[in-house]
């Protein structure tokens, strides 16, 4: 699907605080330096990943890279997605309309919500996405996720448990994820 270039130009800044140039950044994606700065640009999902697979290659062995590229991620980057959410009149509404336009996001994992007994569980399926950058992907869309949730409420987000399926985080990552979340996975 079609998304605005906002994560990219995000991706990029983050690449160039920690000396990746921009262009090496979006080397192979297609997308120039001009146009990820660009609000009006839509890329697709293929040119992102492109990002992602150059900014895992350069910074990959940045603790937690996916989470500290995530937390980066607020209301105001999702455009129009991250106002309907913030105009949505409750949390439910806005959990709603996020899953429903999903596309509009810049995820790869696909988010399937249950909520019960006062609780909500939060899954994000990344069988579609790619080995080679599953762990960032889940990392950064679960810290955006998490990110434009405290955006939203009112009231701290707290979690009971986190699972994932890739190993364990290393302890020197362990903090970022405690951070993030408030529990270890």
């Amino acid at each position: 699907f079609p998304r605005g270039s906002a994560s990219v130009a995000l991706m990029a800044r983050f690449a160039a605080e920690h000396g990746v140039p921009v262009d090496d950044v979006l080397q192979g994606s297609g997308i120039t330096a001009s146009a990820a700065s660009d609000p009006a640009t839509q890329i697709d999902a293929h040119q992102e990943l492109a990002v992602v697979r150059n900014l895992v290659g350069a910074l990959g062995h940045r603790p937690a890279l996916g989470l500290e590229v995530g937390r980066r991620y607020r209301l105001s980057t999702f455009g129009i997605f991250g106002f309907a959410c913030l105009s949505s009149p409750t949390l439910r509404d806005a959990i709603t309309f996020a899953l429903r336009y999903w596309d509009l996001s810049f995820a790869f994992a696909i988010p399937v919500v249950e909520i019960a007994d006062g609780k909500l569980r939060l899954e994000l399926r990344d069988g579609d996405v790619p080995e080679d950058v599953r762990r960032f992907a889940v990392e950064r869309d679960l810290a955006a996720i998490f990110t434009v949730l405290r955006e939203l409420l009112t009231v701290p987000v707290g979690l009971l448990s986190q699972r994932f399926r890739f190993p364990p985080p290393q302890a020197k990552e362990l903090p970022a994820y405690e951070d993030v979340f408030g529990v270890r996975p």
